[in-house]
């Protein structure tokens, strides 16, 4: 089906991100990175003070600033996922006797080494189940409380990158924010369920770490100022597909109120036939026949038979690890089941970045020069989805997208493929249920000549407000639109507070539905449009893609 053209351009694998210029501790931003130890610049600013917050699991401390905004990293939600918990489920995290310093983010996710995503050559440990908390107060405001998964195709990132920090929201929005890892490649997703009971739900192992975390936020939150009943769960790229298949998920169900997915829908869920393939072939390349006996090599021999299957698919292995349709944790492509009701009562806030596929321009520049035939023909089984609409559907990108590259029109027929139609079909499916707001991001970076647009990820700086990282410096320019900043975050804020978006200083937001399809257009200068890609859905309409 759609497969290859997903792992050749789109496994969702979220790199470069963007964290924050004045939003730390006492102007000190050392401690958003995961091997330093708040306690160190405890002792030297007076700016600081200790706060301790009972828990579930016994007392932990974390700081306050300057401002009174309250920060704990790296507190375990749940058991080290080690040894004979090793492709097991989360099991509940021990508890603790002294107070737990929650100075530092955790470990990060086993992970291979990017030079594009900084966080994968940060220390690394398969006991990584940790989430951090911001909030302006361990108080009893019961403040609404947002849940942020991070993305990174399955395979990479972490709550530990600088763009997540949730400093900046916290503080504008009073809210309490909560970021989060889980397990990831084939300790997360690794479909073992065939080999016995023991490993039922293996494939979505990291899902699993999603729910403990939230079902911990649900025991401990008000003890952080947090209202466990008005939580907010927001992802980008492989976090807004967590997010939005976490909606259809039954053992989810009262964990969340609302939805925020950015530039992910839950169609990339695989088949278990093409999950236990995955698995067989990983197994052959790792040099092992049972899960256990899978249990018994070392993380970095689990890590390298990762990083061959990935050598040997040509691919990337982004998309080769993901969430796992097998009938124990997902019982049904996550779309068809909200459509069915599966969803219904949360609300969904969605939508895409105009030029979501450029991104990967970071990675190959030559994805410039193919244009939308040469791409069909390396890929006979997407070509084959589109009958005689082939011609048509090249013709569409080749006139709407004129200019000095073939790629431009490949680059925006992918980014419709992989994003745009999956996006639409999810808001359709869920505005039977619930109230569904959807959004396009159009503001194009200046970065390397306005060549990548607005691509995959430049939303998050917007959302989060945090601006001085290596890549949001260079996709930000010299003068970001400080208008456009505000209200994106202020609609962001609205929603988790209320459920409802709109904002003074936005035009009108509708809800979406399959009449107007209303569109929050996202720019310098915002507008709100009906049906913006009723050209794109027409040209589908009948194929596999939008039946």
């Amino acid at each position: 089906m759609l497969s290859a053209v997903l792992i050749l351009l789109c496994g969702m694998a979220q790199g470069n991100s963007l964290p924050n210029e004045t939003d730390n501790l006492s102007g000190n931003n050392a401690y958003r990175v995961p091997d330093k130890d708040l306690s160190n610049d405890l002792s030297k600013s007076s700016a600081l003070q200790k706060v301790i917050v009972n828990t579930s699991n016994g007392r932990v401390a974390g700081l306050r600033d300057g401002s009174g905004l309250e920060i704990f990293l790296g507190i375990p939600y749940a058991g080290s996922p080690t040894g004979s918990l090793r492709l097991q489920p989360p099991a509940e995290p021990v508890r603790w006797n002294d107070t737990f310093p929650a100075f530092s983010f955790g470990p990060v996710s086993l992970q291979p080494i990017d030079n594009m995503e900084a966080d994968s050559t940060l220390s690394r440990d398969e006991d990584c189940l940790s989430l951090n908390i911001w909030t302006p107060g361990t108080d009893e405001k019961m403040r609404p409380v947002l849940f942020f998964i991070h993305g990174g195709g399955f395979v990479e990132g972490s709550s530990a990158d600088p763009d997540y920090d949730g400093a900046a929201l916290s503080r504008r929005g009073d809210i309490v924010v909560v970021t989060a890892n889980y397990r990831l490649g084939a300790l997360g997703f690794l479909y073992l369920d065939n080999y016995g009971e023991k490993y039922t739900g293996s494939g979505n192992l990291g899902l699993l770490d999603q729910i403990a975390a939230l079902q911990w936020v649900q025991k401990n939150i008000k003890q952080f100022g947090g209202d466990p009943s008005n939580v907010t769960l927001m992802g980008e790229s492989a976090g807004s597909i967590s997010a939005t298949t976490l909606m259809t998920i039954p053992r989810a169900k009262g964990l969340f109120k609302r939805v925020i997915a950015e530039s992910g829908a839950p169609n990339l869920c695989h088949s278990a036939e093409f999950a236990e393939n995955i698995t067989l072939r990983y197994m052959e390349i790792a040099g092992v026949k049972t899960p256990e006996a899978l249990s018994a090599l070392s993380a970095s021999q689990i890590i390298e038979a990762q990083e061959k299957l990935m050598d040997e698919s040509g691919v990337g292995e982004e998309a080769l690890f993901a969430p796992v349709i097998d009938g124990a944790i997902i019982a049904e492509n996550p779309i068809d089941a909200m459509a069915k009701g599966a969803a219904a009562n949360i609300s969904l806030l969605e939508g895409t970045n105009r030029n979501e596929i450029r991104y990967w321009l970071l990675y190959d520049q030559s994805l410039l020069y193919a244009s939308p035939h040469e791409l069909f023909s390396k890929f006979p089984s997407v070509e084959s989805n589109f009958g005689n609409r082939q011609g048509a559907i090249e013709s569409y990108y080749k006139e709407t997208n004129p200019g000095p590259y073939a790629g431009n029109a490949s680059l925006a027929m992918a980014t419709d493929i992989a994003f745009r139609l999956p996006h639409i079909r999810m808001a359709e499916a869920q505005s039977r249920w619930a109230p569904v707001w959807s959004y396009r991001f159009d503001w194009a970076t200046p970065y390397d000549f306005g060549l990548l647009g607005a691509p995959h990820s430049l939303e998050l700086p917007f959302v989060f407000h945090n601006f001085n990282t290596s890549f949001a410096s260079l996709a930000l320019g010299s003068h970001p639109p400080a208008r456009l900043l505000a209200d994106m975050q202020d609609a962001w804020i609205a929603f988790a507070r209320t459920g409802n978006p709109n904002i003074k200083d936005l035009p009108t937001w509708s809800r979406y539905n399959s009449d107007t399809r209303a569109t929050m257009i996202f720019n310098e200068n915002c507008t709100a449009e009906n049906d913006p890609l009723r050209e794109v859905r027409m040209l589908y309409k009948g194929t596999v893609l939008y039946p």
